[in-house]
């Protein structure tokens, strides 16, 4: 993906978002309410995320000493 931005001028319906892809295309998701819309760029930003990690060699890992607070004595 190279670029998203809203995809209402290009479909003519609301809560629509076009992606720019690679080669040049485009691909546009329609979704029925604004809530979906945003849940979808959520996940879109999560996957870019975890692409991103990935391809620069960072992994998300879990914190070490099992999390827990600490107790008094």
């Amino acid at each position: 993906i190279q670029d998203v931005k809203p995809g209402s001028a290009t479909t003519g319906r609301p809560n629509t978002i076009q992606l720019k892809t690679s080669t040049g295309g485009s691909v546009c998701y329609i979704t029925d309410t604004e809530t979906e819309l945003v849940e979808w760029m959520s996940a879109l930003e999560g996957a870019i995320a975890a692409i991103a990690k990935r391809a620069a060699g960072v992994e998300d890992r879990p914190a070490r000493g099992g999390g827990g607070a600490a107790k008094p004595s």
